[in-house]
């Protein structure tokens, strides 16, 4: 009969008053209160916990005891039609973390006071202080890796400890001629190397996986492109890029470079599908190579195709099509027809990805494409053997001026005036020169007489470190507007 009583009084309380919050409705909102909190808390904390209870009436006399003897009796009078948070009286909020009331930031109080008051009328925050965690030596962090990672740890500590040993066994050996000076820097890089490695991967477990995300970052690598099976990776298409890339920026000792570390059969390919690279092979195989390390892009990955647009063409693409300046390599940036207050404003102005790929749309790319190409003198280069070889070739016969890029000499320039040979020569510096200082000692001399004195000081303090190169660039510039200049000359002649 108790029964029938008690679930007729919950009927008639239903039918007046209208159905109270659930205890699905109440976990529901704990959780999205404890959501939103923890959100704007692991700013400041990633360790911070939050725990949620509700207090449904302004009462507190009613005892547990009653509550769990007769789960019918209601909290608080439901009123039909009211919202949770006229249902909720108190909020109450124990937060576990590493603030106590006094620390706790005053911005973070007061929005957990503006979320909570959208559920319950009041709310209170309570706080438990939990100390961080003690930091653990390298022996703990080892004990707490898998087998995987200590497998790894071994690996790289045995590994540094045999280049150590070779290393010191070269010391000793190399004791008498004093090469061991050189060693040492080697030596402490790899010691730093180990450490950095071990402190790296022990570190690894003690990350918090639940710490607030981070922005990603791009990955920075460099490719190591002496090796062989690099080159092997990476499709015609790129390996053309990066060498019209080089050919219309004119940076031809790192094309020079990168056609040196290529095999037979890659050049062949490249050869066979590039129509300007024929031309451009010759040119380049005669000159020393220099490793710029542009091909370290991942650009090149993916590149645009650009190999039948000159600067010149580029420039006018990017004048029109600004958003493409950040698509481009850094090769053909820097030596794009623009100032550099230009490129700092390109630099600096962003675009969406939806305007680039629009831009990208419109362009009509064969109307950049141009059908010229760069013109080389002579495809021969020949190189003296000798400075005796040098002296007997200029001592006989008459002097052919269309021979000057095939016979690299600083002796053209003795068939100059002196205003000719100094407005040569002025705009490279000390240093530059001493690369290309290198000839018979009457010519030399002859040419020192142009210069500055403080100038030829500085030259000759280079040429005691820097060894000549006629395949340098700075040489063949030289060459190159000797040759200029001589035809010129030849020019006012038969004028």
């Amino acid at each position: 009969m108790r029964n029938y009583i008690i679930l007729l009084t919950l009927v008639f309380s239903q039918l007046i008053w209208g159905s109270s919050i659930t205890d699905g409705d109440l976990a529901n909102i704990r959780m999205d209160i404890q959501r939103r909190i923890l959100n704007i808390v692991e700013l400041e904390d990633s360790n911070a916990r939050v725990d949620i209870s509700f207090q449904m009436s302004k009462s507190k006399t009613k005892s547990k005891k009653d509550i769990i003897e007769n789960p019918f009796i209601l909290s608080s009078i439901p009123v039909e039609g009211k919202s949770a948070k006229e249902r909720i009286f108190r909020t109450n909020i124990l937060l576990i973390s590493k603030f106590n009331k006094d620390t706790f930031p005053k911005e973070l109080n007061s929005k957990i006071k503006t979320i909570t008051r959208e559920y319950s009328q009041r709310y209170s925050l309570k706080f438990q202080t939990i100390a961080p965690p003690a930091a653990k030596n390298y022996l703990t962090q080892l004990n707490e890796l898998n087998v995987f990672q200590r497998t790894l740890i071994y690996l790289i500590v045995m590994s540094f400890a045999i280049l150590i040993a070779f290393l010191g066994l070269g010391i000793v050996r190399k004791k008498q001629v004093g090469a061991s000076e050189n060693l040492g820097p080697v030596i402490t890089e790899a010691v730093n190397s180990l450490k950095e490695s071990m402190e790296n991967i022990a570190n690894h477990n003690m990350r918090n996986q639940d710490q607030f995300p981070q922005i990603s970052r791009p990955m920075s690598f460099e490719i190591n492109t002496g090796s062989e099976s690099f080159f092997k990776d990476l499709t015609s298409e790129s390996l053309n890029e990066i060498f019209m890339d080089c050919y219309w920026a004119q940076e031809d000792e790192y094309a020079a470079y990168l056609w040196s570390k290529l095999d037979v059969s890659t050049k062949s390919r490249i050869l066979a599908s590039n129509k300007r690279m024929g031309e451009y092979a010759n040119y380049i195989s005669n000159l020393s190579g220099h490793d710029a390390k542009y091909i370290n892009e991942t650009y090149y990955f993916n590149p645009l195709s650009l190999g039948d647009i000159s600067n010149e063409k580029l420039t006018e693409l990017v004048k029109k099509y600004q958003s493409i300046f950040h698509l481009l390599p850094k090769i053909r940036i820097s030596h794009l027809k623009i100032d550099a207050t230009e490129k700092r404003k390109l630099m600096l102005k962003k675009y969406s990805k939806q305007d680039t790929e629009f831009e990208l749309q419109s362009i009509n790319w064969d109307e950049y494409k141009t059908t010229e190409s760069r013109s080389f003198d002579s495809s021969y280069v020949f190189y003296f053997e000798s400075l005796e070889e040098e002296e007997k070739f200029f001592n006989e016969g008459k002097i052919d001026f269309s021979l000057v890029q095939s016979f690299p000499s600083l002796v053209w320039l003795t068939y100059l005036r002196e205003d000719d040979i100094l407005d040569i020569l002025q705009p490279f510096t000390a240093k530059e020169l001493s690369v290309a200082w290198e000839g018979p000692e009457n010519v030399l001399s002859k040419l020192e007489k142009v210069l500055p004195e403080k100038k030829i000081e500085l030259l000759k303090s280079y040429q005691q470190h820097v060894s000549p190169d006629r395949r340098s660039t700075i040489f063949n510039d030289i060459l190159k507007k000797t040759a200029e200049a001589l035809q010129a000359r030849q020019a006012e002649r038969t004028a």
